[in-house]
């Protein structure tokens, strides 16, 4: 029972905070929000700050869809469509632009936190292209190399400036599967 209610509170304050900000944000709505009393949201929660923090951070860590498996049957070409597939689903879903935004809102308010959040959203999602691409090595369809580097060189080929029109509230076109298999 408690998991359930903390995870109602999480939803109700994620959903505030993204639709209000934090300004216009109370505990006393998510408390409500959520069927809470206000002692047990302060009691699991803490003040405004740590539930704002803790909703940032928990909503994500890394990235908010896990990698993909890269079959052993799958040449390089049809591994790096998957990989690619990957950097831009993650980079489109719902719950990264919304925390994005609202990381990106409440920059002047936070900037030490959402630094840190963004650092360690885009580390993630790095880090997770970068295992993928050391498979790859290992299993001998490509070159030994700074994999490190080369995520990040994949990940901006593929995506190019599509994370910023995302954060600034545009709707771009997430990339066909023949665009990511032309920049592959």
């Amino acid at each position: 029972e408690l998991a359930r209610r903390k995870a109602k509170v999480m939803q109700v304050a994620t959903a505030q905070f993204v639709k209000q900000g934090y300004a216009a944000t109370t505990l006393l709505d998510v408390a409500r929000g959520a069927g809470v009393a206000m002692r047990t949201l302060y009691q699991h929660f803490g003040d405004k700050e740590a539930l704002f923090t803790r909703v940032l951070f928990t909503r994500d860590q890394g990235v908010p869809l896990a990698p993909p498996k890269l079959s052993p049957d799958e040449g390089l070409v049809d591994s790096l469509m998957r990989i690619a597939r990957y950097a831009c689903d993650s980079t489109f879903h719902p719950a990264t632009a919304d925390i994005t935004r609202l990381a990106v809102a409440e920059s002047t308010r936070f900037p030490v936190m959402i630094r840190k959040l963004i650092s360690a959203s885009h580390a993630g999602l790095r880090s997770n292209v970068q295992a993928m691409l050391e498979e790859l090595v290992a299993r001998g369809l490509l070159r030994e190399d700074d994999m490190h580097a080369c995520a990040y060189q994949f990940i901006d080929l593929v995506l190019g400036d599509l994370p910023l029109l995302v954060i600034s509230g545009g709707a771009p076109k997430v990339p066909t599967d023949d665009l990511l298999r032309e920049k592959v």
